[in-house]
């Protein structure tokens, strides 16, 4: 069965999209409410609606890029990950899922760990287009977790000519992993 562009299947990763659980139970609480309560949410919870466009599925990347900090095997080349380097600190990591990929710069501390992840394009939603911007993810308190350091802290943002606009900042209180079978 053929996948959406961005749609990946990636043995031994458990992940738990909190938002996306909060979305669901919001979603079954305003469908009780009265039709014009449920127009005037859905208006206002709406993030974005950019389903099965390359753009879309380029940005889920590279947040699935980002994100690969907490489960840091998946950065191991193979499987539609490669690296380049960019100088003594900084690597450009690509992932490829079937005809889309996305790039992200990785900047590593003195010790070797993710302190942030930038691009100087990423699509973000204004008014009703997508805007390339320059978007980054910081990492900090690293941890040992599962036998792997991972960072417990983190923060994205948007990197706006007036300054940086966060929209996640985030605290790992407890993080499991599944053998791959």
């Amino acid at each position: 069965m053929p996948r959406a562009p961005g749609m990946m299947k990636w043995p031994g990763i458990a992940v738990l999209i909190v938002v996306a659980l909060v979305v669901l139970v919001a979603a079954a609480a305003i469908a009780t409410l009265p039709p014009p309560v449920q127009r005037y949410f859905r208006a206002v919870l709406t993030v974005a609606d950019a389903r099965g466009t390359p753009e879309m599925a380029r940005g889920e990347l590279m947040r699935f890029l980002a994100e690969a900090t907490w489960y840091p095997t998946r950065l191991l080349p193979g499987n539609g990950m490669s690296w380049d380097a960019i100088d003594d600190s900084t690597a450009r990591a690509t992932l490829r899922d079937g005809d889309v990929d996305a790039s992200l710069e990785f900047h590593f501390d003195a010790q070797g760990f993710v302190r942030e992840v930038s691009t100087s394009a990423r699509d973000r939603t204004v008014g009703d287009r997508l805007v390339p911007t320059p978007w980054r993810g910081r990492f900090w308190n690293y941890a040992l977790r599962n036998g792997m350091r991972i960072p417990l802290d983190g923060e994205v943002e948007w990197v706006l000519p007036g300054g940086p606009l966060p929209y996640w900042r985030g605290h790992i209180a407890s993080i499991t992993s599944e053998p791959t079978r």
